[in-house]
């Protein structure tokens, strides 16, 4: 006899969401908390404003004194697709921008485990960066 049981949820709502959608994503999504199904877009009109960022006016202001007075940068990121992504794309837009001292630091996983660490932050002012970034490392983080 198994040590594992079989349970089955009670089916939610998903009638709002399209029928050509396969019924286990529709279903998934609407546990998540889709309740329309503009909420599924993949277009940019559908990102939250900047601006709901908390803070984003300090974000701002800190990586333009980091322009104005060549800082050393160094963005932190993740070792995952997005995460590799958003420290590529950050690096090259700061670099657009005219930001000459600016790197990027991803943690491995299996020494400095996940996210920004206090062994990190560390290590970084031992190479004098004097700005830190952090991109898809999560709000713990």
């Amino acid at each position: 006899m198994s040590d594992y049981e079989i349970r089955r949820y009670q089916l939610v709502d998903d009638d709002f969401l399209p029928q050509q959608m396969p019924p286990l994503l529709r279903q998934i999504y609407a546990r998540r908390g889709v309740r329309r199904a503009d909420e599924l877009s993949l277009k940019a009109s559908g990102l939250l404003h900047f601006s709901s960022l908390r803070d984003i006016g300090k974000a701002v202001e800190l990586l333009q004194n980091a322009l104005k007075n060549q800082e050393k940068v160094c963005i932190c990121g993740d070792f995952d697709a997005d995460g590799a992504t958003s420290s590529a794309l950050m690096v090259s837009a700061l670099q657009a921008f005219g930001l000459q001292q600016v790197g990027y630091r991803v943690p491995n996983r299996m020494t400095d485990g996940y996210g920004l660490s206090v062994a990190m932050v560390e290590q970084l002012a031992v190479e004098n960066v004097q700005l830190i970034v952090t991109v898809d490392n999560g709000i713990a983080a």
